[in-house]
């Protein structure tokens, strides 16, 4: 008789490890899924920035060409208008 017992606490048990089992097999999924969701997102953000950096650093890159070309081109006025005065100044 207590082998009958035994064996149906032992039935018992099994059944309660095996619903823990699930609960503990069905938590790992759903943090899993949580976790590659997350990481998933973070890469998307990471992503957009990365390319909000690259397209910053090209209109950084375009402006400098600008300011480099418009500087020049002061410069050359200013020799233009050097050489007026100079030749005005000659002239009086």
């Amino acid at each position: 008789m207590n082998m009958n017992i035994a064996f149906k606490e032992l039935s018992n048990s099994a059944a309660q490890y095996g619903a823990i089992k699930e609960c503990f097999d069905t938590y790992e999924k759903e943090v899993s899924q949580r976790i590659n969701d997350d990481i998933t997102s973070r890469k998307s953000e990471l992503d957009n920035l990365l390319q909000q950096k690259k397209t910053r650093e090209i209109n950084r890159e375009s402006e400098f060409k600008r300011f480099k070309n418009l500087q020049e081109i002061v410069i050359e006025q200013l020799k233009k208008n050097r050489n007026c005065l100079q030749q005005l100044i000659s002239i009086l």
